[in-house]
């Protein structure tokens, strides 16, 4: 797996491009942010206590890695997986990428055999320090250190359109309200068509 750097967006050395990735609640009050300029990629996350003002407070940021191969497209970064196939989903299928295991949940939209749209979760099943997942022996169940479930959105061409986690959540309608909780704002979300990271 490779750090997070300028080949995430492509980004030509010396130039001072900056592409930027934003998500956030519905009452917009916490955002997080998907930031690449020439030097680094960034995972910006941001608490707003004053809405009507947009006065942010509790900045944290941690790096954002690619881990993307010849089978998936895939960023990770404080222990989230975000991971989708290179050729398509598949309805009711599950896949591994970036030390995360990832499922099918519905999809929302597409043909017999292949989703256009459709809900996943990515499952770290265990940590590892400071920002990695792997899986683990018996699953999430038998981990001493379980990361979190992130459930998200994928639209193809646009990439992901909303996400959440917390726990494992049972039942579709639930597991929806979970990957909504935070939106994109914007036309091109994560692992989208020209977006982050770059097709290859």
């Amino acid at each position: 797996m490779c750090c997070a750097t300028t080949a995430l967006l492509g980004a030509e050395k010396g130039t001072r491009a900056v592409k930027t990735i934003y998500y956030a609640n519905a009452e917009r009050t916490f955002y997080e942010r998907f930031v690449q300029d020439e030097a680094n990629a960034l995972w910006w996350e941001a608490g707003n206590t004053d809405s009507s003002r947009r006065s942010f407070e509790d900045f944290t940021s941690a790096p954002l890695h690619d881990c993307s191969d010849e089978k998936y497209r895939c960023v990770y970064g404080l222990y989230r997986v975000f991971a989708v196939p290179r050729a398509g989903l598949e309805t009711q299928s599950t896949y591994s990428a970036g030390g995360a295991i990832f499922r099918i949940e519905k999809c929302l939209r597409g043909t017999k055999n292949q989703c256009l749209e459709a809900l996943i979760s990515s499952d770290c099943q265990s940590k590892i320090e400071p920002d990695r997942c792997v899986e683990a022996v018996g699953g999430s169940a038998n981990s001493t250190a379980p990361g979190p479930i992130v459930y998200f959105i994928f639209k193809e061409k646009i990439g992901i359109t909303a996400y959440g986690d917390g726990k494992l959540i049972v039942g579709e309608e639930q597991q929806l309200a979970a990957a909504k909780e935070l939106r994109l704002r914007g036309r091109k979300g994560l692992l989208g068509n020209g977006s982050l990271p770059p097709t290859r």
